[in-house]
């Protein structure tokens, strides 16, 4: 199911981009691919890119949004904006441009979450002997600590870290 099907979705997805265009490429075909049955919403942080990284994005998947920035801004901060903009879903998804989804990525992510409530964030293996970055199901668990109720996404960066949206406190 693809995003902007349903008023609430499960996944919102926040991809942040400097001048990354021929990986992005690959990783909005690998997400926008998947089999999964886990709706999502997308949103690109066009970083300042001069490769017109927004322009394809905006031609092959106009239903993702696209926020430019005018000033280059670091991961945190850009992060903070996409999952501000997208509210709609359970989760937030910050996917690297580099990263290629595999099959299952998402149903078994929200899955994961959904069957551990103790968990706030769950972050994929990054298997190196593939090219680029591979999304695989070798879910590393960091559970909110004890007396926490939010965190930041500055206290919670990962090359992909998938969120719970009920615990995050955006920071400015």
């Amino acid at each position: 199911m693809s995003e902007k099907d349903v008023t609430a979705v499960d996944v919102s997805v926040v991809i942040v981009n400097h001048n990354h265009r021929p990986v992005i490429e690959k990783c909005f075909e690998s997400l926008y691919s998947l089999p999964d049955h886990t709706s999502f919403e997308t949103i690109l942080i066009d970083n300042t890119c001069a490769d017109g990284v927004s322009e394809w994005v905006a031609e092959n998947y106009p239903h993702a949004e696209i926020r430019r920035n005018t000033v280059r801004r670091g991961f945190a901060a850009n992060a903070n904006t996409g999952m501000r903009t997208l509210r709609r879903g359970r989760y937030a998804l910050l996917l690297n441009p580099d990263v290629i989804c595999l099959p299952g990525l998402l149903d078994r992510m929200v899955e994961f979450m959904d069957n551990e409530p103790r968990a706030a964030i769950a972050a994929s293996a990054h298997l190196p002997q593939v090219v680029g970055c591979v999304l695989s199901m070798r879910n590393a668990v960091v559970g909110v600590p004890p007396g926490t109720t939010k965190v930041t996404v500055s206290e919670a960066s990962a090359f992909v870290s998938f969120l719970t949206m009920n615990v995050l406190e955006p920071v400015s």
